[in-house]
């Protein structure tokens, strides 16, 4: 038969509302946002990138954080959403200069920033 018979709801539409004004609603702190200000702007200044992210990358990137967070049962992004999301978010964004520094570079950026933040201490909630 047809693929649509098979496929049963699993959220209705008002659902799928209620978890994209979730997501809007999670809490940022802006020690994390300039963390990711620093993260893409590395990226784009790092010798083995030949094409860094962009600023809407970035602000993409934190549209997913607060998903991410809503997925996890939380109202604040954390410094290990950033580990969790970092690859499979900004890789595909970038352009490596060779093979070895697509493997390397961005998992070096995301840890040197994600170390940094956690070092400040950051309170998750308002």
């Amino acid at each position: 038969g047809n693929v649509r018979d098979s496929v049963k709801q699993v959220l209705r539409y008002q659902d799928v509302l209620d978890l994209q004004q979730a997501a809007e609603n999670v809490y940022v702190h802006p020690e994390i946002v300039r963390g990711i200000v620093r993260l893409v702007s590395a990226t784009r200044h790092h010798p083995e990138i030949a094409l860094g992210c962009s600023t809407r990358g970035g602000i993409t990137f934190i549209k997913c954080l607060k998903a991410w967070a809503v997925v996890n049962g939380r109202d604040f992004v954390i410094e290990d959403d950033i580990q969790a999301l970092a690859q499979p978010v900004i890789h595909h964004r970038l352009i490596f200069r060779n093979r070895d520094a697509a493997r390397t570079v961005l998992a070096q950026l995301t840890e040197q920033e994600v170390n940094k933040l956690a070092k400040m201490g950051i309170q998750p909630k308002r």
